[in-house]
């Protein structure tokens, strides 16, 4: 499974040729992941809100900008309390059903879509 997602440009590792299989995916990583894989699947998500700025936007790391703007216009991922994103706290399990849901009923859904490219 891995080697596919790699092999399909939806996961790259954390650099220098690693995987790090057994270290908890950030938030930004895993709204990174989520939005190369609409891509793949040429799946887009339609807009439900506007994006706001995040009170930590400047430590969402910039490979990661595009995809936490594009989930969160598309209502699939919020910010925490104080207007935070928390890009590199570990996602919960909670936040992730509840994000996966959200992701796979957004895809299914008709509606004005959000870009995914860029990821």
């Amino acid at each position: 499974m891995v080697e596919w997602a790699a092999e399909n440009g939806i996961i790259s590792g954390i650099g220098n040729n690693k995987f790090a299989p057994d270290v908890n995916i950030t938030r930004q990583d895993l709204a990174v992941i989520l939005t190369r894989y609409a891509g793949f699947a040429g799946k887009q998500f339609p807009a439900t809100r506007q994006f706001v700025t995040f009170a930590d936007d400047e430590q969402i790391a910039g490979y990661a900008k595009n995809a936490v703007q594009t989930l969160y216009n598309g209502g699939i991922i919020s910010g925490k309390p104080d207007n935070r994103f928390d890009p590199q706290g570990s996602a919960i399990r909670a936040e992730t059903c509840a994000i996966l849901h959200r992701f796979s009923d957004s895809l299914s859904r008709p509606g004005d879509a959000v870009g995914v490219g860029g990821a």
